[in-house]
């Protein structure tokens, strides 16, 4: 499968993991789509990873603005 050039990494940021689920949930919901997060936890925050295909540069920037 060939990648689209608008096909970039995104993340969530939460500094709880049960505010991240919260936020991966409204994530699909938002998307109508399912994601294979990566969670990871720095110390401080709690990131989840995850690959999405963006229509536009306005859609990416949407996507980047969600975070708690």
């Amino acid at each position: 499968m060939t990648k689209k050039p608008t096909h970039v990494k995104h993340y969530l940021k939460s500094k709880s993991p049960e505010t991240l689920k919260v936020l991966m949930l409204k994530n699909n919901i938002e998307k109508k789509s399912y994601f294979d997060y990566h969670v990871v936890h720095d110390g401080q925050n709690w990131f989840a990873w995850y690959e999405f295909d963006s229509d536009s540069l306005e859609e990416m920037v949407k996507l980047n603005e969600i975070e708690s």
